[in-house]
């Protein structure tokens, strides 16, 4: 009989056994969870994640109707007790852990920004989870409000979350930033809300740069006028001096004006060799990371909360994060171009729905009528066990090209062909046929 891994097994297989072996070794795990460890959570959680389950009890009730797959998983029958005393109990850490590995074994495949500048470049950004304040009595952020802030930092190789710490909402942003560990040479970008002149006399002192915007209010001194190309856009490049705790420190001022909203701008850097114009668009990339906000915000489980203790909280955007990691590193793998977003993962049990345009585009030759939402066109595959292609006798005939198929993750049946019962296999080089890029390429 032949074996077929589901496309969730193959997307889990992605993470190392070993990373599960040094974290759990890291953070001494005893051996009264051995039944259910760190890796049976994680999978129960990436589960409802995908599956796009609002509640425990939902969660646990479509991962228990997985059936013969939960073994494939790595996963008994869970109990609902046992899932949520590991939410409340396990350490948090494991998963932030979890989520800095994950990280790493992207940043190995992501692609450049699309700078000339061989730097790094990071945009650095919080956004505010609401919580329900009576369900969540210990998120107090204002008097009939609860809520969390998650701290961001985005590499712009791959548009992906290098870093995140999560904090109540009534810390400041600024209070954040001078935690973190930059590398050096590399340009962060942000808003006006982390203005803080000693943490700008940090990073000169580190070697990175910095964007941001001037405030109105600011108070600093003119030192050099510089000359500015006519048509760029740009209006002023001068080179200022700030006091701060008694000593000056050199920055230089940017002005420019969006030739498309006419709306004027000043920018603030400590880089006095990019070109006035590179420094503008860096700051209008920043936009990449109130975008990936808007997409884990909609595409992922971070509204609603299997847990109301403030550990389940974490362990989920933490879960959460690591999962969009997950399908980025499949994205990376595959260097496909298309641009699927996460919204075209179902919210049926592990149904997946193909963007028709996208789909077309990879394969010209074959022609894909939907019969209505819940199905999708399948590429056709010549054999079990190889690497999807179109069938030999069918790639010139649209008549033979056409497919009907409701798609459970990790199997297709074409409907067409009706002699050919079996149940096919999306393998991990085709896993790019499902999902990928979330909203950008």
């Amino acid at each position: 009989m032949s074996h077929h891994n589901t496309l969730f097994s193959q997307m889990l297989s992605l993470i190392p056994r070993h990373v599960f072996q040094k974290l759990e070794h890291r953070h001494k795990v005893g051996r009264a969870s051995r039944k259910f460890g760190f890796k049976e959570q994680f999978t129960a959680m990436a589960f409802i994640q995908l599956a796009a389950r609002r509640s425990m009890r939902d969660g646990l009730r479509c991962l228990a109707a997985a059936g013969n797959r939960l073994y494939h998983w790595g996963l008994k029958n869970v109990a609902r007790s046992t899932f949520a005393d590991a939410n409340n109990s396990r350490p948090v850490g494991f998963f932030h852990d979890l989520f800095a590995e994950m990280y790493g074994l992207c940043a190995t495949k992501t692609p450049k920004h699309k700078f000339r500048f061989k730097s790094k470049l990071f945009s650095l950004d919080a956004t505010t989870i609401k919580l329900c304040l009576s369900l969540f009595p210990w998120a107090s952020f204002r008097q009939a409000k609860g809520g969390v802030k998650m701290h961001t930092l985005l590499d712009h190789d791959g548009h992906i979350p290098a870093f995140v710490t999560v904090t109540d909402a009534k810390t400041h942003e600024s209070r954040m930033a001078q935690s973190l560990e930059l590398p050096k040479a590399s340009i962060v970008v942000f808003d006006k809300a982390y203005i803080s002149y000693p943490w700008f006399r940090a990073l000169e002192e580190k070697a990175i740069f910095f964007v941001t915007r001037l405030k109105r209010n600011a108070v600093y001194k003119l030192l050099e006028r510089r000359p500015v190309r006519r048509g760029t856009g740009v209006t002023s490049d001068h080179i200022i001096e700030v006091v701060s705790r008694g000593k000056g420190l050199r920055l230089r001022r940017i002005g420019y004006r969006d030739q498309k909203t006419g709306k004027h701008y000043e920018f603030l850097t400590n880089n006095f060799r990019l070109s006035p114009k590179t420094i503008a668009d860096i700051y209008k990339d920043r936009w990449q990371i109130e975008l990936f906000f808007k997409e884990i915000k909609q595409n992922l489980r971070i509204k609603t909360f299997v847990g109301n203790s403030e550990n389940a909280v974490l362990i989920q955007v933490y879960t959460a994060l690591t999962v969009y990691l997950l399908l980025a590193y499949q994205k990376f793998l595959s260097r496909v171009g298309m641009n699927f977003a996460m919204a075209g993962i179902d919210h049926q049990p592990f149904k997946v729905r193909l963007v028709d345009q996208h789909f077309k585009q990879s394969f010209p030759h074959t022609i894909i009528t939907p019969a209505n939402k819940s199905t999708v066109g399948v590429a056709p595959v010549a054999k079990v066990g190889r690497q999807i292609s179109p069938w030999r006798t069918g790639v010139h005939d649209p008549k033979n090209c056409i497919y009907k198929a409701s798609v459970v993750v990790g199997y297709a049946a074409p409907t067409p062909f009706a002699a050919r019962q079996k149940r096919l296999e999306f393998f991990p080089n085709s896993i790019r046929n499902v999902v990928s890029s979330m909203g950008r390429s």
